[in-house]
């Protein structure tokens, strides 16, 4: 992944050019007897997100945050006592309510006499000691309550709503539990929530209670109403979506064109404007979906009947050196420059096997080596072509649609020749 989390524009949502991605403001106010900021009135404003997430990430991420909340369950916080040392002599309190009456008390207890100088100044200076280590355990204490107590919250202001796109790819499943498997199988594409404008004037006690109040209003309103915007992101569920949405453009986009000023025409170029770009756009994905499903059976097939490394491996180099499409013509290029070279690969790795049996047995030997060659090299080119064909439909919707181009490059890493890495 190139960027976990960043800033959502489309055409629908412009990107600002000087705006903030986040803004808090955080206003106080004092309270003449105290003189303390002991209210406030947040204001918080976000903007548009998109998340790129994938199985390592996501794993990642839970481990770390789970081997936190344990350290910290087993470590807590230590706790601030002010409290006198066990060893101190009983003494009485005295409060010093002025520099000048410290000054004063201080020489008090530094006078003596001329009989025992030595004993009295000793004890004085012991005393003094004494008074001034109380005096500041005190002070000590009431700036730690002081410090310790909640933020009142007066007001809380979360505006506007804020939209989230979310995709997310699973790759595998590493053991039998419920979070492993749920995470390889799942996959996201274009999934989206709307966190929701909150205003509440009634008060929060603390930054616990103010971050419980909001995930629970967001966690409330999604279930209720946004299930159906997450859900239609699952797996080609996206896809079947937008073909849907296409052919009730068709036919709908006319009729309320008709309704509002008559001009049935316009409707109608409407219509077949959305309906060729949603059916357009859909049938790629869906053809793309169904030829990894292909590439991804027929590797496989081939990792079963060879030995060696995957070919998955292989095939992955001549992918990042091809990198994305730009358009059609891009696509094509590309696509036969992935046949060119993965059939040259497939060729002198089965002539340097069959020559390696030569040299160690002979005839018999590559007679063998042919054999056991067979399968993988009948499954080869169809792991080609399956690859071949995704990067011709690829640069065919990049140029249909480019801002599927730009969320690619948001998505997927770059190579050092400035080639976008992908896994697909």
């Amino acid at each position: 992944m190139n960027k976990f989390l960043h800033w959502y524009s489309s055409d629908k949502l412009p990107k600002k050019t000087f705006g903030r991605m986040l803004t808090v403001v955080c206003v106080g106010e004092k309270h003449e007897v105290d003189d303390v900021e002991s209210e406030y009135s947040l204001k918080i404003s976000l903007q548009p997100l998109k998340l790129n997430i994938d199985q390592d990430s996501l794993m990642f991420l839970y481990t770390f945050f789970n081997e936190i909340s344990t350290t910290a369950s087993r470590n807590p916080p230590p706790t601030f006592s002010a409290a006198p040392s066990q060893h101190a002599t009983p003494t009485r309190t005295v409060r010093i309510a002025t520099p000048s009456l410290q000054r004063q008390q201080s020489a008090d207890l530094l006078k003596f006499d001329d009989d025992n100088d030595d004993e009295k100044l000793v004890s004085n200076m012991a005393d003094l000691l004494q008074q001034q280590h109380v005096d500041d355990s005190e002070e000590l204490l009431a700036d730690s309550k002081q410090t310790s107590r909640p933020i009142f919250f007066k007001s809380l202001q979360f505006a506007p709503s804020v939209l989230i796109k979310i995709d997310y790819r699973g790759k595998r499943i590493e053991n039998n539990s419920l979070v492993s498997i749920v995470a390889g199988l799942t996959q996201l594409s274009c999934s989206q929530i709307t966190l929701k404008s909150l205003h509440y004037r009634h008060g929060l006690l603390g930054f616990e209670k103010l971050v419980l109040y909001m995930l629970n209003e967001w966690m409330v309103d999604v279930k209720r109403n946004q299930l159906t915007d997450f859900l239609s992101g699952v797996g080609p569920m996206n896809s079947l979506i937008q073909l849907v949405k296409g052919f009730i453009d068709l036919f709908w986009l006319p009729l309320e064109q008709y309704r509002k000023d008559g001009r049935i025409l316009k409707g109608l170029r409407r219509g077949t404007h959305s309906f060729a770009t949603c059916t357009a756009l859909s049938a790629l994905e869906l053809t793309n979906k169904m030829l990894q499903a292909i590439q991804l059976v027929a590797e496989a097939a081939h990792d079963i009947v060879s030995t060696g490394p995957s070919i998955q491996s292989k095939n992955k180099l001549v992918s990042k050196r091809s990198g994305r499409p730009i358009d059609a013509r891009d696509g094509v290029t590309k696509a036969c420059a992935l046949l060119r070279q993965g059939l040259a690969n497939r060729c002198t790795e089965f002539c340097n096997e069959v020559i390696k049996e030569h040299e160690q047995k002979g005839v018999p030997g590559v007679i063998g080596e042919v054999a056991r060659q067979i399968p993988p090299t009948v499954i080869a080119p169809v792991v080609l072509a399956a690859e071949a064909s995704g990067t011709v439909l690829t640069g065919i919707r990049n140029q249909l649609v480019p801002v599927r181009k730009k969320e690619d490059e948001d998505k997927w890493k770059v190579d050092s020749k400035n080639k976008l890495s992908f896994q697909e």
